[in-house]
């Protein structure tokens, strides 16, 4: 890659209809990997999501002119819900061709 190289992201954060009570707040965040990646949000991080629904989340990963091409990354997402631990994180691919 030449220079730096940018993708704009939507991950979707999903809870369960049959969850008890209303809104629940999860903070979120990325973890860009490794080997010049870099990830921002580009909104607030921490969201209400009610039972049942879907809320997205921006983001935007950015490759450093240092990211060798053809190499295929997996960022991971991950969302903490307020008094709890950190669920598994969901794991994107990128594929650089």
């Amino acid at each position: 890659m030449q220079g730096e190289s940018a993708v704009r992201t939507n991950i979707p954060v999903v809870r369960d209809r049959r969850a008890a009570g209303g809104r629940r707040s999860l903070a979120t965040a990325a973890r860009p990997g490794s080997g010049g990646w870099t990830v921002r949000a580009e909104q607030e991080t921490r969201i209400r999501v009610p039972a049942g629904a879907r809320v997205g989340v921006n983001f935007t990963l950015l490759a450093s002119s240092s990211v060798a091409g053809r190499t295929d990354r997996r960022p991971a997402f991950r969302a903490t819900p307020d008094g709890r631990s950190e669920v598994p994180p969901s794991v994107a691919l990128i594929r650089l061709r």
